[in-house]
């Protein structure tokens, strides 16, 4: 499989809000079933191609101008590529952060619940191809795309825009919003601990991390620490750990020399068995097949 991989870079390092755009040309060769699922949210637009992407509840058929979203932990999987045209694939990955960050001057509820409420009974993740804002949608994928691979002026700004613009559109008119009136009010002291304990979990990944410290660092309860965080992230606090700690690894397995054991022992796992178990289960491989292909999984 041909990828290309473009980054957003923050200009302040030390409050990581990572988007990767990656671009792909998976061969329409027989595909084994690998379970795939990851910690960012994932939007795909097909450019070319057809097929079909299984999800752990429904098997969706695939065509040029598709859009696909999925949310956290979500399972995901093409499952099939038809030969007849070659498949091209543009996948956005981003994590939360990048909506709610205290340091941010936008952040629109709708479109953080959009990502982590699993109680909208309307969701599905392929967008209806028949909507009449489709083509609007497909415009600022392909926006956010130009932004990320010419690096403008400003060019990190313009693909947040971008961003909150899809998930208007969503909202307004594609039946993502939910219905649930009702809401979980964060003031911003509540993200800015939060974010400090993020911080926190992302210095100190090869430790032996304890949700009781981490909440301390976020000077709030266990009980509610826990709560806001999956409100923000959709994800726990230890999901969100073992994520990151994945993450790590993939960096150590693409970018170093060092064995499976120094690499688990770096992130903070205790011996290479639950390492090869996590890592499988996070990524569908383990880490030596993934050290063997160095490369991202996107399907």
């Amino acid at each position: 499989m041909d990828i290309r991989v473009i980054s957003l870079s923050p200009p302040d390092s030390q409050h990581d809000f990572p988007l990767k755009l990656f671009h792909s040309h998976p061969s329409p060769q027989p595909r084994s079933f690998r379970e795939h699922r990851h910690l960012e949210f994932e939007i795909g637009y097909f450019k070319s191609g057809s097929g079909t992407y299984k999800t752990s509840t429904t098997d969706y058929s695939i065509r040029a101008g598709d859009v696909f979203i999925f949310r956290s932990n979500e399972f995901h999987w093409i499952s099939k590529i038809n030969p007849d045209e070659p498949m091209e694939i543009m996948n956005i990955h981003f994590e939360t952060r990048l909506i709610w960050s205290s340091y941010d001057m936008f952040y629109l509820p709708e479109s953080l619940k959009l990502f982590t409420d699993k109680s909208i009974s309307s969701f599905c993740n392929r967008l209806d191809r028949k909507n009449p804002y489709h083509k609007e949608v497909e415009s600022i994928l392909l926006n956010i795309e130009t932004e990320m691979q010419n690096k403008y002026q400003e060019y990190s700004l313009m693909v947040k825009n971008n961003l909150l613009s899809f998930f208007v559109l969503l909202i307004r008119h594609f039946d993502y919003k939910n219905k649930d009136k009702s809401d979980f009010l964060i003031c911003k002291n509540s993200k800015e601990s939060i974010e400090a304990s993020m911080d926190h979990i992302q210095a100190h990944l090869s430790d032996d991390l304890k949700l009781s410290e981490i909440a301390r660092v976020a000077n709030l309860s266990e009980t509610y620490y826990s709560t806001v965080f999956k409100k923000l992230n959709g994800v726990s606090p230890w999901e969100y750990i073992i994520s990151k700690r994945i993450e790590l690894a993939i960096s150590y397995l693409c970018n170093s020399s060092l064995t499976m054991i120094d690499i688990a022992l770096k992130c903070g796992f205790k011996n290479t068995a639950n390492f090869n178990k996590t890592f499988k289960k996070i990524t569908g491989r383990t880490p030596t097949e993934y050290k063997s292909k160095k490369q991202p999984v996107i399907d």
